[in-house]
């Protein structure tokens, strides 16, 4: 009885050590986390601690942009291409965040660069091409990120970066994209996803390169459509002045509800 006892009282301390590894983590304690690594925590501890999501420690330094906690997590042995969460890796975390430093420091360690998250397939690149940092898309495009990848739901970092308005991104990945990465199955253009957001800019640069505002979805849906139903009379200008075409009954589009 007394070996059971004991062993639980130890399986315990790992646990507890393993909670105050990820908080030491999360806080940028750099100090905190290399004494709790040497006496003995587990260095890729996984856990929910009232988050709602299964962090590590070196996904929480990724993800706050603690450059220092995520080299001594990696000196003392981090996996770091680990996901214990559905939404990603520690690259993937930091992409999102826009940590340029953290980025450089996870893929100078070895970390995957296409790595995609278990819920949703999105790439480091995509969720970099999502929040528009393009220093961060540029990092990754560099070490080798493949832009033609796409995410469960058929997006494209170029998609993405249309759909969310950010005209650096989608410039930094025009010309290393084929046309098939610039738009979905269902033949949804970046032109409109960009009239759905009402991005008038990326519209207007899209205009500009050639793509054609009279392209329609598979389900018969138009940038103009998109635009008119969603009430952005500055996308639908810039539309007509490319004199587009409003082509009747176009559908609703089973992913953006138009």
């Amino acid at each position: 009885m007394k070996w059971l006892i004991g062993f639980l009282a130890l399986v315990s301390v790992k646990i507890d050590s393993g909670r105050d590894l990820r908080e030491a983590a999360k806080l940028g304690d750099g100090v905190r986390v290399r004494e709790l690594i040497q006496q003995g925590a587990q260095v890729d501890s996984a856990g929910d601690d009232g988050d709602g999501s299964r962090m590590t420690p070196l996904l929480w330094a990724a993800v706050e942009g603690h450059a220092e906690v995520v080299r001594s997590l990696i000196e003392a042995g981090a996996a770091i291409d680990l996901a214990p969460d559905v939404h990603g890796t520690a690259l993937k975390g930091a992409a999102d965040q826009g940590r340029i430093e953290i980025v450089d420091i996870l893929l100078r360690a070895g970390a995957e660069v296409d790595s995609r998250a278990k819920s949703d397939g999105v790439t480091p690149l995509m969720m970099a091409a999502r929040s528009g940092h393009s220093e961060v898309a540029g990092l990754l495009l560099k070490a080798g990120a493949d832009p033609s990848l796409r995410s469960d739901q058929g997006m494209s970092a170029f998609m993405e970066a249309a759909s969310k308005g950010h005209l650096d991104v989608l410039k930094l990945l025009d010309s290393r994209i084929t046309e098939l990465g610039k738009r979905t199955p269902d033949e949804e253009t970046a032109v409109i996803f960009a009239a759905i957001g009402g991005h008038v800019d990326i519209v207007r640069y899209l205009l500009g390169a050639g793509w054609s505002p009279n392209h329609s979805a598979d389900l018969g849906v138009t940038a103009l459509h998109a635009a008119v139903n969603q009430g952005h009379d500055d996308v639908l200008k810039v539309l007509l002045e490319g004199r587009c075409r409003f082509a009747a009954g176009g559908r609703r589009s089973k992913r953006q509800g138009l």
